[in-house]
């Protein structure tokens, strides 16, 4: 499947958007109206899924994301069980596509698993440095391990997209998430 730049990123911030909404139906009691966790769910696991239909460097980047969403448990709500099936079923179609670069799924996947770690381990601490606790917040361990694989590789699109969703992420977590507070 073909996807141009603005396609990828208007698919990385609706992501992010989709993504956080569902989240805050799950932890927070959003209810945008009747059935829209399930809807949510759904619209995740879609624009996943086109997402690992992109370039494949993009599909690797991703894959590697959801699969430590997994490892980590935080597919622990039937609407994230929804989006990971489907993006699920994506992955393994598509997985000719990933086993071309297996070493940057490898370093994606360790990448990201090993920051998964230091931030559970922060977080854990009674007395987290200020500057820490706010690189966690704003999981910007995902933005510099797409910085780096883009500095190192001239793939720009990954990055590009990781920021674009971080984008998308915040806010439905600024115009959902503060009005449910």
């Amino acid at each position: 499947m073909f996807l141009n730049i603005y396609d990828i990123l208007i698919l990385s911030f609706l992501l992010g958007l989709s993504m956080k909404t569902t989240d805050l139906h799950n932890e927070h009691g959003a209810k945008l109206f009747k059935k829209s966790s399930f809807l949510f769910g759904i619209l995740t696991g879609i624009l996943g899924s086109l997402l690992l239909l992109g370039p494949t460097s993009l599909a690797i980047f991703w894959s590697a994301t959801f699969l430590t969403y997994l490892i980590k448990g935080q597919v622990d709500y039937l609407n994230h069980r929804i989006s990971a099936l489907i993006i699920f079923l994506t992955f393994v179609l598509n997985l000719e596509k990933i086993s071309i670069e297996w070493q940057s799924f490898i370093f994606f996947l360790s990448a990201i698993g090993i920051t998964g770690l230091l931030n559970k381990f922060w977080v854990e601490r009674k007395k987290t440095p200020p500057l820490i606790t706010t690189f966690f917040r704003w999981r910007m361990h995902y933005n510099l391990i797409a910085l780096f694989y883009s500095l190192f590789t001239g793939v720009w699109m990954v990055f590009f997209s990781r920021l674009i969703f971080s984008l998308g992420y915040e806010a439905a977590n600024f115009f959902i998430g503060e009005k449910i507070k």
